[in-house]
């Protein structure tokens, strides 16, 4: 692509960030594809729209004569758009739309407005580019980073997350109190089974060589 075609290209760019629909007579405005929501940026209405009325004019929602909006129509096909389209002012003469560069108070484009537009945009994409490093940056720091290893299996380690680490702790806890707490009862069971066993096993008599059987 030649360094001339890139210009253009960058060009048009800029003046779409900034380019608006002024709304006069609304015959060339279509409401759900063009920008014309706003005198201070571009704005197109979001959606849905029904099949009846993807391709609505702004001059359908204008009263032919008066030149005021149609506020029953309005409400019938974007009525969450009422506030702002209440804003604008159609033409009382009927004049026809026009596009402007909101980017200055008169709509009329400059070589110092669009420098100051274009360099706004940088430095919008300087401080995105930054954030998405830094961003990149602490993943990669916390992918490096090594948790200890509590238990093994083999000879293979199995580093835990801090959370499995916390409930590892509280389990081990709650183990060592049940323990503690049960253990004089254990000890208590195993000797009475002993004890019990003892008496339960019948008494031998000593066997003597030559004794009469």
């Amino acid at each position: 692509m030649s360094h001339g075609w890139r210009g253009i290209l960058a060009g048009r760019y800029l003046l779409i960030t900034n380019l608006g629909k002024v709304i006069g007579n609304g015959d060339d405005t279509r409401v759900w594809k063009d920008p014309w929501l706003s005198t201070e940026h571009p704005s197109t209405p979001m959606g849905p729209a029904t099949e009846r009325d993807q391709d609505l004019f702004v001059s359908d929602l204008i009263c032919r004569g008066s030149g005021d909006w149609n506020i029953p129509r309005i409400i019938t096909s974007p009525p969450h758009l009422l506030p702002q389209i209440l804003r604008l002012r159609p033409s009382i003469t009927g004049a026809p739309d026009s596009f402007a560069w909101l980017a200055t108070k008169s709509g009329t484009y400059s070589v110092k407005s669009g420098y100051y537009v274009a360099t706004t945009l940088r430095n919008a994409e300087i401080r995105e580019s930054s954030s998405s490093r830094r961003k990149s940056s602490k993943a990669r720091a916390a992918q490096s980073y090594h948790l200890p290893t509590l238990w093994r299996t083999g000879n293979s380690r199995a580093p835990l997350h801090p959370l499995q680490l916390l409930v590892t702790d509280l389990v081990s806890e709650h183990l060592e109190a049940v323990l503690q707490s049960n253990i004089y009862a254990i000890i208590r069971v195993s000797l009475s089974c002993d004890i019990t066993t003892q008496q339960s096993s019948p008494t031998r008599k000593p066997y003597f060589h030559g004794s009469a059987g």
